[in-house]
């Protein structure tokens, strides 16, 4: 069926009335792929989120969960089987009304994880494809293009050829183009993921202070959970086409509602038991945190806490302390990390500053603070 076209609404430069508005409203929406052996899977299954305007909400979560279909669905890159999607409260996809706006008229940006950058234009005729698209007077053009160049610091490059730029600054050049049109939303696909690890801290730096300066409205998906942290004012959990969780970046890595999310999130110390309350019974002893609120009396549990809120000779306040033997030690750098062995062989890891701590053969008291300590159900996708 022939879908009917909605011209968007042009974008606000505030939102209405001081309060925050919403760029991106998800209704329902359901992606299914089908296998060659007839199977179907659901990509996107049945989701429904809301952006506001000025946020910068990250997608993450494993291979397969979703993430890069939905942003390609919000891109209008794919054909959605259910669902409505909304920009600035005008339809661009509507299955039940069978409207679907082209990706070219959804007012949006994206920056995708190849450079995309046409090699016979140079870095200003890269940059201001999108202007020309949308005929904006030529003056104004070559205003936009210095002035973005500037600030993502290429400005000097902008009669090159991008052969002849670096991959960060190729990088560079995406973004600008991304940002250029000015439209307010900014969609970026595994952007990073192509530059080496100074390079992409620079860049998650410029990203960031852009998004400071100019508040344009960003949806992020990354495989990268320090990425994801970096820049998230939101961070969403996907898994299996769903929001595993929703939050702030502090909240979702210290606070997961369920043991799938805790370890994709990064390493953490999981003590095995069963539930009385807020207490964990396990081979290593009691352990005191805060049990989600469908956790039963009795069921199997995990103990779930991340190593940086442990410590060596913890203070009298902390209920959760153990005396155990340092198994190994691995120094990271900024950090070294100390294995632990507790009552009944469990094992911890305790991180310290540098190259701080115990030696490996040593006994030593560890703790960890009963508010940083989750309880949550032993099943979960290690993801």
């Amino acid at each position: 069926m022939a879908a009917t076209a909605v011209e968007p609404r042009p974008d606000e430069a505030e939102p209405r009335g001081g309060a925050p508005s919403t760029r991106i409203a998800v209704h329902g929406l359901t992606k299914t792929y089908t296998r060659r052996d007839g199977t179907t899977v659901r990509a996107v299954d049945d989701l429904t989120l809301d952006v506001d305007a000025g946020e910068f909400l990250v997608l993450l979560g494993p291979s397969g969960c979703g993430k890069t279909t939905l942003l390609r669905s919000l891109a209008g890159l794919e054909d959605v089987q259910a669902g409505r999607i909304e920009l600035d409260g005008r339809p661009v996809e509507d299955s039940a009304a069978r409207v679907r706006v082209p990706t070219e008229r959804r007012g949006l940006s994206m920056m995708f994880q190849s450079y995309a950058l046409w090699p016979h234009k140079t870095v200003a005729q890269n940059v201001e494809y999108p202007l020309t698209t949308r005929r904006i007077d030529r003056p104004e053009r070559a205003d936009r293009v210095r002035t973005v160049l500037d600030a993502v610091g290429v400005g000097a490059l902008a009669g090159q050829y991008p052969g002849a730029l670096s991959g960060g600054q190729q990088q560079r050049v995406a973004l600008a183009r991304s940002l250029v049109a000015g439209d307010g939303i900014v969609l970026f696909d595994e952007p990073l993921s192509n530059v080496d690890a100074r390079v992409r801290e620079q860049l998650r730096a410029e990203i960031r202070r852009l998004h400071a300066e100019i508040g344009f409205t960003a949806v992020y998906v990354t495989h990268d959970q320090e990425e994801a942290l970096t820049l998230a004012t939101r961070l969403l959990v996907l898994r299996e086409g769903r929001i595993a969780q929703s939050g702030s970046p502090a909240e979702v890595y210290l606070r997961p509602t369920d043991a799938g999310v805790a370890r994709f999130m990064g390493a953490g110390n999981e003590i095995s038991g069963v539930a009385r309350g807020d207490i964990v019974t396990s081979d290593a002893g009691d352990v005191v945190g805060r049990a989600m609120p469908e956790i039963a009396e009795g069921t199997p549990v995990v103990a779930f806490s991340r190593p940086e809120t442990w410590c060596f000779d913890p203070p009298p306040a902390v209920l959760n302390r153990w005396t155990g033997t340092v198994a190994g030690t691995v120094f990271l750098g900024s950090v070294s990390e100390h294995t632990v062995v507790l009552p009944g062989g469990v094992r911890v890891r305790v991180r310290t500053l540098g190259a701080t701590g115990p030696d490996v053969g040593a006994e030593v008291e560890v703790g960890v603070p009963a508010d940083a300590v989750r309880v949550l159900a032993a099943s979960g996708s290690p993801s």
